[in-house]
C-alpha cells in the first residue's frame, strides 16, 4: 500500500492517482525512495536478503550463452528459467547484502555507486506493466486543459538519509544534467535513466529499450501527460449523476423507441456520404494510425438512459473506447470507458421496430452499455477489435467432455483443445453465487496461478473470463486425487510411499514459499495423483483460499478445512506461513496411521475444541509400526506453537526423507549452499534436478 499515505489499509482515488502520477513522472530522487520502500515489505525502514528476494522472485532473468549477462524476460517463465533466476538473484543478493539489514542511506550508495540493478530491474518491470500507453498521453494531451498537481519539488531525499552518515558522494544538487548512469546529483526523469543508462543496455534489447521509452525533454521539470489522462478518469461533475443511474440491466428490447431528433437525422445524412463523414471528423488521426495504435473509428448507435437510440462518434485507442459528439466541434471527448474493466456480451441480429441491428453490451462492474450497428460487416468489425483490446477468449476453443470434480461453484471436466488436442481439465465457476469476498479470492486465485510453474503443482494453461462465469484451464492428471487414492486402498500405504508423496509437496511448498505464497488449503482432496503406482507423481491443487504474503507478514482471516486448520487459526489469531506446515503435519499423520490426529463424526466444534486444547495423540500400538525418523518429523510439524514448528528448509534437511530414497537429497540440501539450494530443496531426486539442468542447458543453446 504503498500510495496509501496514512496507513488506513484502504486506498482512495485521489491517492492512487497521485500515486501513479508521481511512480511515472517523478525524477530519480523521489524512485529511489519508492523503489527501497518497495522492498521493505514490513514497512521498519530496513530492507533485508528476503524482502529483496520476493520482489526479484516475479522479475525472471535469463542468461544470455554470449555475454552470460543476464537479461529481461517479459514472458512468462518456465520453471526451468525461474531456476535460472533464483541462482542470479542469489549471487545479487550475495554482493548487495554484506549486513543482514541495509537502510536507506546504504541502498542509495550502492544502487548510484555499486550495482544499479536492485533499482532498475523493478522499475523496468512496473513500467512494462503501467496502465497506458505513449501513444494515448501524446494523443489526448492535444485536447487535455487539466492542469497538473503534481509538485516535483514536494519531496526531499534529505529527510530520508541519515545526518550523522550524510555521503557527501550523494548530496543533491538542483543542477540538471545527462548522465548514463543515474545519481543523486541529477534530477532525472525515469525515461531518460532507461534510455542513456549504459546498465541497462547489457540487460535488454534495443527493441525492448523502444517499447519502455517515454518522451523526455532534458532541461526542463517536465510532466509527461500521463497524469492529465489519469486525473480525467474522474467523469465531469455535471455527468456524474447521470453517469450513477446509468444501469440499463436486462432492457426488453422490443419497446426500445428510436430516437427523432435533429441530431439522429443530421448523422442519418452524413451516414450516407462516406466522404462527409471524413470531412466531419472531429481531429485528425492519421498520427496514431502510422504508430499501429488506433484501432477502429467511426460512427455507432448507442442506447441512452431513455432508452432511445442515439448516433455518437467513437474511437478505439488501444484498449480505451472514447465517444464524441457527432455534431458538435468540441475536440474534447463526451464519455470514454477502460475495455480492460469490461466484458463483452454478442447478442447479434436483433429487432427494434421492425429495423434490424446488430447489437453488443460492455458489461462495466456497475453498469451495462448497448451499442448498435445497422452493417453487419462494420458491427464485426467493431466486435473483433474489442475482443482484442479485452484479450476475449472462447471456451468454445475446447471440446467439453465428462465430468472429473465437483466444486463449491461449479464442476470439474475433461476438456481437448481443438486445434493442439491437448488434454486438459476446465473448471467451470459461476459468479453469480460468489460474494464479493469469494470474487476476491477467485481473482488471487488466478492471479497465483499465473505466477507458479513447478513439477509438483498443477499447471495452468489458461483462463477465460465472462461477466458471469470463469473458467480456468489447466493441465489434465488422470489419476485422481489423493484422497479417492487412499479411500480404494483403506487408507494403506507403507512408509516409504508416504514419504514420497510428502516430500514431493514438501518441495512444492518450499517454491510457493519461494514466491511468498501462502496456499491455507493442503489436504488430501486437493493433491493429485498420476496413474502410476510405481512413481507416483503428486500435484498441489486448489488455490482457491490461497494468498501473497510477505516474509515478516501476518495474516488473520480464517480460512481452511477443519480437522487440518492450524490452532492458531481457529483461535482467530494472527498467523504466518507456519500454518501450512501444520496442514502438511496432519496430511502426514494420515497417510502413517490412517485417520486424523483430531477428528469427531458429528462435530466440527469438538475438532476444534481438540485441536487447539488437546495435545497430539502418538498411541504406541500404532506408532510403533512406523520409523522413529517419521515420529520426530510428525511430532515436529505438529507443534501447537507455530514458533517451534520446524520451517520448510529444516523439514526438508530430515533424514526421513534419506531413510526411503536412494538420491539422499537431504544430505546434498545440507551440503549444498547460496544459490544450489534452489536446486535441492524445490525438487525431490537428482535425476530431476538432472533433467532441469539439461533443459536449462538447451535454452542457453538456442
Amino acid at each position: 500500500m504503498l500510495f496509501n499515505k496514512n496507513n488506513s489499509g484502504y486506498l482512495t482515488k485521489n491517492e492512487f492517482l497521485y500515486g501513479m502520477g508521481n511512480l511515472f513522472t517523478h525524477n530519480f530522487e523521489y524512485l529511489s525512495k519508492f523503489i527501497f520502500d518497495f522492498f521493505d515489505s514490513d514497512n521498519n525502514g530496513f530492507i533485508n536478503k528476503e524482502d529483496v528476494r520476493l520482489i526479484f522472485s516475479y522479475i525472471p532473468l535469463i542468461k544470455d550463452k554470449y555475454s552470460f549477462a543476464y537479461k529481461f524476460r517479459l514472458e512468462e517463465p518456465t520453471f526451468a528459467e525461474q531456476l535460472m533466476s533464483q541462482e542470479e538473484i542469489s549471487n545479487i543478493l550475495s554482493n548487495m547484502f554484506k549486513k543482514p539489514n541495509m537502510d536507506f542511506e546504504l541502498f542509495l550508495y550502492y544502487i548510484t555507486k555499486v550495482n544499479i540493478d536492485p533499482f532498475i530491474y523493478p522499475l523496468i518491470t512496473l513500467y512494462h506493466y503501467k496502465p497506458f500507453n505513449k501513444e494515448i498521453i501524446q494523443y489526448y494531451s492535444k485536447f487535455s486543459t487539466t492542469k497538473s498537481f503534481i509538485n516535483l519539488n514536494d519531496y526531499d531525499i534529505n529527510k530520508h538519509v541519515s545526518t550523522k552518515k550524510k555521503l557527501d558522494k550523494i548530496k543533491i544538487t538542483n543542477k540538471d544534467k545527462e548522465t548514463p548512469i543515474p545519481n543523486l546529483n541529477l534530477k532525472l526523469l525515469p525515461s531518460e535513466i532507461l534510455l542513456e543508462s549504459e546498465y541497462l543496455k547489457k540487460y535488454i534489447s534495443k527493441k525492448e529499450l523502444n517499447e519502455l521509452e517515454i518522451q523526455y525533454k532534458p532541461k526542463t521539470v517536465h510532466i509527461p501527460f500521463s497524469i492529465q489522462l489519469m486525473k480525467n478518469i474522474e467523469l465531469d461533475k455535471k455527468n456524474k449523476k447521470k453517469n450513477e443511474e446509468d444501469h440499463i440491466l436486462g432492457v426488453n428490447i422490443e419497446n426500445v423507441n428510436e430516437q427523432k431528433d435533429n441530431d439522429d437525422y443530421i448523422l442519418k445524412n452524413i451516414k450516407e456520404n462516406e466522404t462527409e463523414i471524413e470531412n466531419k471528423k472531429l481531429f485528425d488521426s492519421s498520427d496514431l494510425k502510422t504508430n499501429g495504435c488506433l484501432t477502429y473509428e467511426g460512427i455507432i448507435i448507442k442506447l441512452t438512459n431513455l432508452k432511445k437510440l442515439k448516433h455518437v462518434y467513437a474511437k478505439i485507442i488501444d484498449n480505451i473506447i472514447f465517444f464524441y459528439e457527432i455534431n458538435k466541434q468540441d475536440k474534447k471527448h463526451k464519455s470514454k470507458y477502460n475495455l480492460n474493466l469490461s466484458y463483452l456480451k454478442i447478442n447479434g441480429l436483433v429487432y427494434i421496430n421492425e429495423k434490424k441491428y446488430y447489437n453488443f453490451i460492455l458489461v462495466f462492474p456497475k453498469k451495462n452499455k448497448s451499442y448498435y450497428l445497422e452493417s453487419e460487416e462494420i458491427y464485426n468489425n467493431w466486435i473483433e477489435l474489442i475482443k482484442k483490446a479485452i484479450n476475449y477468449k472462447e471456451i468454445d476453443e475446447y471440446d467439453i467432455k465428462e465430468k472429473i470434480g465437483i466444486g463449491k461453484y461449479g464442476l470439474v471436466r475433461r476438456g481437448i483443445h481443438k486445434l493442439t488436442r491437448r488434454k486438459v481439465a476446465i473448471k467451470f465457476i459461476n459468479k453469480k453465487e460468489m460474494t464479493l469476498q469469494e470474487r476476491q479470492l477467485l481473482f488471487t486465485e488466478i492471479e497465483i496461478l499465473c505466477c507458479i510453474r513447478h513439477p509438483n503443482v498443477l499447471n495452468a494453461y489458461d483462463y477465460i473470463d465472462y461477466s458471469d462465469t470463469c473458467y480456468i484451464i489447466t493441465e489434465y492428471i488422470p489419476g485422481g486425487d489423493l484422497y479417492t487414492f487412499l479411500e480404494n486402498r483403506d487408507y494403506k500405504l507403507t512408509e516409504s510411499y508416504t514419504v514420497n508423496i510428502v516430500q514431493q509437496i514438501c518441495c512444492a511448498l518450499f517454491y510457493l514459499n519461494t514466491l511468498g505464497i501462502l496456499h491455507r488449503d493442503i489436504k488430501p482432496e486437493h493433491i493429485l495423483l498420476n496413474e502410476n503406482y510405481e512413481k507416483p507423481i503428486a500435484k498441489l491443487i486448489d488455490f482457491g483460499l490461497s494468498d501473497f504474503i510477505f516474509p515478516n507478514e501476518l495474516k488473520n482471516e480464517t480460512y481452511g478445512t477443519i480437522g487440518y486448520i492450524a490452532p492458531e487459526i481457529l483461535e482467530e489469531k494472527f498467523y504466518n506461513k507456519s500454518c501450512d506446515i501444520w496442514s502438511i503435519g496432519v496430511l502426514s499423520y494420515l497417510l502413517l496411521v490412517a485417520c486424523l490426529p483430531f477428528d469427531d463424526d458429528h462435530s466440527e466444534e469438538e475438532i476444534k475444541r481438540m485441536t487447539i486444547e488437546e495435545q497430539v495423540p502418538f498411541p504406541l500400538q500404532i506408532w510403533k509400526k512406523r520409523s522413529k525418523e517419521g515420529l520426530f518429523f510428525v511430532e515436529n510439524v505438529l507443534r501447537k506453537d507455530p514458533n517451534q514448528r520446524l520451517n520448510i528448509k529444516q523439514i526438508l534437511e530430515l533424514p526421513w526423507f534419506d531413510k526411503y530414497s536412494k538420491a539422499k537429497l537431504p544430505g546434498n540440501r545440507i551440503r549444498y549452499k547460496g544459490d544450489k539450494i534452489f536446486w535441492y530443496y524445490m525438487l525431490y531426486d537428482e535425476q530431476q534436478v538432472k533433467e532441469y539442468k539439461d533443459e536449462i542447458n538447451k535454452i542457453l543453446a538456442k
